[in-house]
């Protein structure tokens, strides 16, 4: 065997240890946010009163209808911010009204698709991002955090649908 075929195996050994050593790492790296036990996907009437797990919530029972992605002044029921969860949506939930023209940005900036930003005054910080499953309270715009959630959890719902 002549000495740049062994190179040539070496050089591709280490590329392809080097391509595995960076998939374990990312895929072994924690998730952002804070996991939230799953109460489940059922579709219950409009107007029905659920006891949910955190505010706000990011799974349980809903409404057959949801909420379409898109930038929201008034607060909007959970039973249909819960269904857009289930779709893969990222909801940015703003207490501050101070950094609702930020996040209109940042949203933009991310393409907008499967993301709503909507008020909800009884929020304990500034700002809380949801997924399915997910939660992450942030004290102010964190772009680092924010695209790093909306990277892992937009289009990752239990149920994927082509919106």
């Amino acid at each position: 065997m002549n000495i740049k075929k062994i190179i040539l195996i070496v050089a591709l050994g280490a590329v392809g240890l080097g391509s595995l050593v960076w998939l374990y790492s990312w895929l072994s790296r924690p998730l952002p946010g804070v996991a939230v036990e799953d109460l489940g996907r059922n579709h219950v009437a409009v107007g029905t009163a659920v006891q949910y797990n955190s505010n706000p919530p990011t799974s349980g029972p809903h409404y057959a209808e949801w909420t379409r992605a898109g930038i929201y002044d008034e607060p909007i029921a959970d039973g249909y911010l819960l269904h857009a969860l289930e779709h893969g949506y990222v909801i940015f939930h703003y207490q501050d009204e101070a950094l609702k023209d930020e996040l209109v940005k940042l949203v933009e900036e991310l393409n907008g698709q499967k993301l709503i930003v909507v008020a909800r005054p009884d929020l304990d910080t500034p700002l809380v991002l949801t997924a399915w499953g997910r939660i992450m309270p942030l004290d102010g715009i964190d772009e680092a955090q924010i695209r790093d959630f909306v990277g892992v959890f937009r289009n990752a719902g239990p149920e994927q649908t082509l919106e």
